[in-house]
């Protein structure tokens, strides 16, 4: 793979070295980089020696004539190395490279590595390009105030150290060089002399005096260089005339900042120098021109983190200068030395874990491997299901299928057959990156899909049955046999089958099943319905709905709020639809017996709506029987409804899924069967029918009593529904692995 690095200049910084250290780890990795600025007489001898070229391009300049130029070297570079990717880490390279790489079809990546002032015209040339890298929570939050950047095509990095150059130990070069006694101990501070990076190196030189007057074993040490030099300089010179010697150097610029970490007793520093100070086991107090954090240690590690060690949004002491001087008398004092070994190694050991160049370098290559499929026209596969119908027990089984895929290998490309592409890609795309959506009865378009993919994939559900209707169960199964046709993979992931009633739908089913090269059913109905159609059993596993594995999913954590703050008591949830069966007899009673169980057990009633088309109606009339009752129509939200199920006394529930998000959190349930899947669930849940009614035997007294058995069996149906959730789950995350051997990944 051959990458271009694109950035302002090559001169001393944070973002030069990251760019320099992630080059030569690339370079490492076998592939080839080459990096494009405005130079830097420092950093490109680093380059070269790495084996890396160098493109001189006016990348550092606004002016119109110098843009136009770097277009010209950029598209001259671009035909002859022909990159992979190119990769951005400043605005002007990027606002350059955007249209170009456009035009040859080379994605763009770009990494964040400050927030910048914001103007119109500023906003107009800057481009995130395809993807993006960020370096810290605060500056994604920022930028995505002002850009539609989806999470899906964002990952967060980190400015990678190299733990082999600033490890822990001594260096006597740096005391020897500026004469400083081997008993002197350094204060340290490394930083651009820039009007945004300088705030420290005043600050140093504002109390310099002062730490003199309480330590003369010491010696400041400020290294960097910028337009500020000589007005530090000019402060620094002040202090020294006053105390008769150099107090204060004035290392300049320098590309062995290494030695003088080594060299330091205490840094004074934010960013990737204060990251380099903690990996060379010296201590850090995080002082800059955004804020104040004080002495690194493991408490304020979080915050640290969250802002990429730079403070921002963390104000200053009322006495700064007072504080900042007590922080490193701190250090200095032998009484505090365990304190300060601790965070010292906690420090390190920090670094070598989260912020290695090899963190770095792997996060920008699971980029690069996400971004070159941008202009692929092939998918890896078609999937296929009941998706795009505001159905949340549908998006959330299209979410778990997605994410558990993913999570085993990033680099796919995904089209999803669904019947509202533009909402259903908007959304996933704050989360994924690299689907496309097509619509599901766009047959020319779903027939060119699949024949640009290697498998058809049907992602959960239950799609080969004819109880609702024949023109569903024809649908499904002419995707499979066209597929099958062309010679494409057809997989069922996590699949319910039946019941088929026609004759000739059930042998359209057994054509199909017989050539399916690989199946996962859910339940033990289905997988034996599958077996009986004749699917050779080599090829079919009985695992679990891949919805099971939703609390352990990654991307979502809004379940961990409790719903009951908010309705302020204990609640039931209730979970019902509109059905061809279940008529105003059926609603009546069930109303009949929620007042009766939540009059008992003084529980409010939360009526949830799963699907607006086919539950909103009857929930909101159910909801309005009853004063206090709570209705729920959470718009589509999956997380918000996590949050509710969660906290629930208990779950009555006619829809399959609204079981399975309380299964996942241990909630007591009753289900209402309108389907086999309801009963097919709940029966291995609890090892009986006793908390099941179906639909055709359905009555307030059953209802009841199904209840009252539920609540005086409370604690021991939460034991066994969270083992059991705890079994299905393990189940399902068997799907994925499968999956990817089924499809030759692994």
């Amino acid at each position: 793979m051959k990458i271009l690095m694109l950035i302002t200049s090559m001169e001393y910084g944070g973002a030069e070295t990251h760019i320099l250290e992630l080059s030569r780890y690339l370079k490492s990795a076998g592939l080839t980089i080459k990096v494009m600025s405005n130079g830097g007489a420092l950093f490109e001898k680093e380059l070269a020696s790495a084996g890396v070229a160098h493109i001189t391009a006016p990348f550092n300049s606004r002016n119109v004539f110098d843009i136009m130029k770097s277009r010209k070297i950029l598209k001259k570079t671009i035909k002859e190395f022909k990159p992979d990717i190119v990769h951005s880490h400043s605005r002007i390279p990027s606002f350059t490279a955007s249209g170009i790489c456009k035009k040859f079809k080379i994605p763009l990546v770009t990494t964040m590595h400050y927030q910048f002032k914001q103007s119109f015209l500023l906003k107009l040339a800057t481009k995130w390009g395809d993807y993006s890298l960020y370096v810290s929570d605060d500056i994604k939050n920022y930028w995505q105030k002002y850009y539609d950047l989806r999470d899906g095509y964002m990952k967060k990095t980190v400015n990678g150290i190299n733990t082999s150059l600033f490890g822990a130990g001594e260096d006597t070069d740096i005391k020897r060089e500026f004469g400083i006694a081997p008993s002197e101990k350094i204060i340290l501070n490394v930083n651009r002399h820039q009007t945004y990076s300088a705030y420290s190196a005043f600050k140093l030189c504002e109390i310099a005096e002062d730490i003199y007057a309480a330590d003369k074993n010491t010696r400041i040490i400020l290294v960097g260089d910028g337009e500020l030099f000589g007005e530090i300089k000019a402060d620094a010179d002040r202090v020294n005339a006053r105390l008769g010697f150099e107090y204060i150097i004035m290392a300049g610029r320098r590309s062995d900042t290494h030695k003088f970490c080594k060299a330091s007793e205490v840094n004074v520093d934010i960013s990737r120098s204060a990251l380099e100070a903690m990996s060379c086991a010296k201590p850090v107090i995080l002082c800059g021109n955004h804020g104040y954090l004080g002495r690194f240690s493991e408490a304020i590690a979080p915050k640290c983190e969250e802002t990429n060690f730079t403070c921002r949004s963390y104000d200053y002491p009322a006495e700064i200068n007072k504080v900042l001087l007590g922080e490193i008398m701190f250090c200095f004092d032998p009484g505090n030395k365990d304190i300060v070994e601790a965070d010292v190694k906690y420090g390190a050991a920090m670094v070598a874990e989260k912020y290695s160049v090899k963190k770095m370098g792997d996060d920008a290559l699971a980029v690069y491997g996400q971004a070159v499929l941008k202009y692929r026209k092939d998918y890896d596969f078609v999937l296929s299901g009941y998706y795009g119908y505001d159905n949340i027990g549908d998006d959330a089984l299209l979410f778990s299928v997605i994410s558990n895929i993913l999570q085993k290998r990033r680099d796919l490309k995904i089209c999803l057959l669904t019947k509202n592409p533009k909402k259903v890609r908007n959304w996933l795309d704050g989360y994924f990156c690299n689907i496309t959506a097509k619509h599901r009865f766009n047959f020319l378009s779903v027939m060119r899909a699949v024949r640009k993919s290697k498998a058809l994939v049907f992602g959960g559900g239950t799609h080969l049955m004819d109880s609702t209707s024949s023109r569903s169960f024809g649908y499904y199964s002419w995707q499979l046999r066209y597929a099958q046709k062309i010679g494409k993979k057809t997989i069922l992931y996590a699949n319910g089958i039946g019941p088929i009633y026609l004759e000739k739908n059930r042998a359209k089913a057994a054509e199909v099943a017989k050539n399916l090269a690989f199946a996962t059913l859910r339940d033990e109905d289905a997988y034996n319905y599958l077996l009986k159609l004749g699917i050779n059993k080599e090829r079919a596993y009985l695992t679990a709905d891949e919805v099971s594995t939703i609390r352990q999913n990654g991307y979502f954590d809004a379940y961990k709020k409790d719903f009951r703050e908010y309705i302020k008591g204990d609640y039931i949830v209730i979970s019902v639809r509109r059905w061809k069966y279940a008529g105003p007899e059926f609603f009546g009673k069930m109303a009949a017996a929620i007042d009766v169980i939540c009059r008992m057990y003084n529980l409010i009633p939360v009526y949830i709506v799963m699907q607006p088309k086919n539950d909103r109606l009857v929930s909101e009339r159910l909801s309005q029987l009853r004063g206090n009752a709570y209705f729920a129509d959470v718009g589509g939200d999956i997380e918000k409804t996590l949050s509710i199920v969660r906290s629930a006394k208990a779950v009555i529930s006619m829809r399959l899924h609204t079981l399975i998000f309380a299964a996942a959190f241990g909630v007591p349930m009753i289900g209402i069967s309108y389907d086999p899947k309801v009963t097919g669930f709940l029966k291995p849940v609890y090892g009986c029918g006793d908390y099941t009614i179906e639909l055709a035997e359905f009555s307030k007294e059953a209802l009841i009593e199904k209840f009252n058995l539920l609540m005086a069996n409370e604690e021991a149906a939460r034991a066994k529904i969270s083992g059991a959730a705890k079994e299905l789950c393990d189940r399902a995350s068997e799907n994925a692995g499968l999956f990817m051997r089924a499809m030759e990944y692994m």
